[in-house]
């Protein structure tokens, strides 16, 4: 638990004051005990030649000396001509102006005491949510909404680990490349990443090596990935020495011949570093080992509840028991059992429904199919017992883009899945004869891809190799 200072002692009475306790409480209880918190800091500044008086709501003291200013807005705010505003009772406060006024303030009394060390600032919205909006005033990645409110200790320790000492590759004006197997980690990566950074899939540089190279790829052939990854291999050799430092992630789901061209760009003196999860193995991999590495291992898990971890580590679905670090401690999942496609679609919209009534939105639920597209009923449907599907119809635009259908419900494979989480999954079509590795790998992806809960809908012989595992 993080150190907080002062001691609470409530001056205030009103809604707004006690919803900051209720934020400082949680980020209390979610950081560290290496962390500090000061809370109802005073702010003195000089305006011209003015004095002006305020308060930050919140401080937070990073074990790296990093400091991450937090203002508290609850209830909802206005998102007008880029800016956010927050409306009173009789007027209303410009948020970007205050948010920028602290920041300043505290930037130069640090420079005045000759301190240098990192600071950046957020703002915590615990009952707004902001949505893919945008606002030219505070960058969408330094609010934190209240789809984001359950993960509010991993989302400051991320923002305050993105200062100098962990982000020098951008400070010191270096070509860093990260690249990884799913594309919707890399649209992630790229949205919180330096633009400096190039940020892509490998299959990504598959594809724009093939364009600068040869031709336009032709994504209505059967295996265009395949030809397109067996090519950019072939060309690894010739590839220039550009960058001074590479990552790769999801290195568990990467070919080894993958990841040997993908080092031959990487500088003499660059450095490489490779992040994987067996445990996350979805795919047949020949391994492969990278010499004189140095292997750091955690096994710490923010995003899953509690009692998710639990049951995670109650049915032996990684080698090593996982950590649960996430401060909401979470429900039980739901179990249920279909036998025909008719109950698969039924139990299926009824996980979904009881997941509703649990207060959670209809946008923020994902169904996840233990089967690819190509065996799976839910993913090829229009309609799963009153909810129209959104999916992936297995066609690619000109771009490369995948294709889309419009429906209400997000309907995914547990392939294309990891790498994203969702408020609330409900894992269906799970059907396996035994709790093998492969069996274990797409639980474990799948249970750790939600915040708040999970559902389960199993078949009658998945159903009995978990209760054995549970014995």
């Amino acid at each position: 638990m993080a150190q907080l200072s002062p001691s609470l002692n409530p001056t205030r009475h009103d809604a707004g004051y006690f919803r900051e306790l209720d934020v400082l409480q949680r980020l209390q209880e979610s950081l560290p005990d290496n962390y500090e918190i000061f809370h109802s800091v005073a702010l003195h500044t000089l305006h011209e030649g003015r004095d002006r008086h305020g308060e930050i709501d919140l401080v937070v003291l990073g074990p790296n000396g990093a400091i991450l200013l937090i203002e508290v807005k609850a209830g909802d705010v206005v998102l007008r001509n880029g800016g956010i505003f927050k409306p009173y009772r009789d007027r209303e406060k410009d948020v970007t102006r205050q948010t920028q006024t602290q920041y300043a303030a505290l930037r130069s009394r640090l420079a005045a005491a000759h301190l240098a060390t990192d600071v950046t600032n957020c703002l915590v919205l615990p009952d707004y949510r902001v949505g893919d909006a945008q606002t030219v005033s505070i960058p969408r990645a330094r609010i934190i909404d209240a789809s984001e409110f359950e993960q509010l200790g991993t989302r400051v320790r991320e923002l305050l680990g993105n200062g100098r000492m962990h982000d020098d590759a951008a400070v010191n004006q270096q070509r860093a490349l990260y690249v990884c197997f799913n594309r919707a980690l890399a649209d992630h990566i790229g949205r919180l990443a330096p633009p400096r950074a190039k940020v892509v899939s490998f299959h990504e540089l598959c594809v724009e090596h093939h364009r600068q190279t040869a031709t336009e790829p032709d994504f209505s052939q059967p295996d265009i990935f395949q030809t397109l990854a067996e090519t950019y291999c072939a060309a690894a050799e010739h590839q220039p020495a550009r960058y001074d430092l590479i990552v790769i992630d999801e290195g568990q789901d990467f070919e080894p011949a993958w990841v040997g061209a993908l080092l031959p760009q990487l500088q003499a003196q660059g450095r490489l570093y490779l992040l994987e999860d067996d445990a996350q193995r979805l795919y047949e991999r020949d391994a492969f080992d990278l010499s004189d590495a140095v292997t750091l291992v955690c096994n710490d898990n923010f995003r899953s509840p509690r009692t998710i971890c639990n049951v995670i580590n109650a049915l032996g679905l990684t080698d090593q028991p996982i950590d649960a670090r996430s401060p909401h401690e979470g429900e039980l999942p739901g179990f249920r059992v279909y036998a025909s496609n008719a109950e698969l679609h039924r139990e299926t919209a009824q996980a979904v429904r009881d997941l509703q009534a649990r207060g959670i939105a209809l946008a923020d639920i994902a169904v996840i199919s233990g089967h690819g597209r190509q065996k799976s009923a839910l993913l090829n449907a229009d309609n799963i017992d009153g909810y129209t599907t959104k999916r992936f119809t297995g066609s690619y635009s000109r771009d490369g883009e995948p294709r889309w259908t419009n429906g209400d419900l997000l309907v995914e494979s547990v392939y294309r899945f990891k790498g994203q989480s969702a408020a609330a999954v409900v894992l269906s079509e799970f059907d396996f004869p035994e709790l093998n590795d492969q069996a274990r790998h797409k639980l474990f992806v799948g249970m750790t891809r939600a915040h708040l809960a999970v559902e389960l809908v199993l078949s009658k012989s998945a159903e009995k190799c978990l209760a054995k595992a549970f014995e």
